[in-house]
C-alpha cells in the first residue's frame, strides 16, 4: 500500500487540492505568457502593416525623382540641380557639409561622415555621401524634406533607422526619443566639367 493510503482521509483530500492548485497556477502561467506572446506578435503586425504604405510611398517619391534625373539628363540646362564643384572630391566635400549643415541646423548631431565612392552615370557622375546622425522623429522629417525639396537636387538612396535607448526619467519628462539615422545621400556633377576640371 502506498504512503497516500496511509494518510487519514482529509489529508488525502488537502493533498489532493494542494496538487491541483499547482496544476492550475501552471496553467494560469502559461496562459499568460502566451498571452502576452499573442499580444507582442500583434503589435509587430499592426506596426508591420503600417510602414508598408510608407515604403510604398517611398518607392513612388523614388521613381519620380529618378523620373526628373532622366529629364535633367536629356535637357541639361539646368545647372541649378547639380552640385557647384566641378571635380567629384570637391563635390563629395560640398555634399557632406551640406548635409552636415542641414542635419546640424534642424538640432540633430551628425556622428559621422563618409564620401563613398563615385559612379559615372552617363553625362552626370553620381557623388555619394553616408552620414550617421542623432534625430529625434520631427527633426527627420525636417532633414528629409530639406534634403529632397531644395537644390541642388539630392536624393535619399538608403535610410536605416534605430531608436536610442532612453532612461524611464528621460521618459517621465516627456524628452521625444533620440534615433540613430543612418542616410544615404547622392547629388550630381557634370560628367564633362568634372573630366575638364
Amino acid at each position: 500500500m502506498s504512503s497516500l493510503g496511509r494518510l487519514p482521509g482529509w489529508q488525502q483530500d488537502l493533498l489532493a487540492l494542494l496538487l491541483l492548485g499547482v496544476l492550475l497556477a501552471g496553467f494560469a502561467a502559461a496562459f499568460l505568457e502566451l498571452r502576452d506572446t499573442t499580444r507582442d506578435l500583434r503589435a509587430k503586425a499592426d506596426a508591420t502593416g503600417r510602414s508598408i504604405p510608407k515604403v510604398e510611398h517611398f518607392i513612388d517619391s523614388r521613381q519620380a525623382l529618378e523620373d526628373l534625373r532622366q529629364t535633367l539628363e536629356t535637357d541639361g540646362s539646368d545647372k541649378a540641380s547639380l552640385l557647384l564643384a566641378r571635380s567629384p572630391n570637391l563635390a563629395g566635400a560640398e555634399l557632406q557639409q551640406r548635409l552636415n549643415t542641414i542635419i546640424e541646423n534642424r538640432g540633430g548631431r551628425v556622428d559621422t561622415s563618409l564620401v563613398l565612392a563615385q559612379n559615372d552615370d552617363g553625362r552626370f557622375q553620381r557623388i555619394t555621401v553616408r552620414v550617421n546622425a542623432a534625430l529625434d522623429v520631427a527633426q527627420l522629417q525636417g532633414v528629409l524634406w530639406e534634403i529632397e525639396s531644395g537644390e541642388p537636387l539630392l536624393f535619399v538612396e538608403e535610410m536605416a533607422i534605430q531608436p536610442t535607448k532612453t532612461r524611464r526619467d528621460q521618459q517621465a519628462r516627456n524628452q521625444r526619443p533620440n534615433l540613430q539615422v543612418s542616410l544615404t545621400v547622392h547629388g550630381f556633377i557634370s560628367a564633362l566639367e568634372a573630366s575638364d576640371g
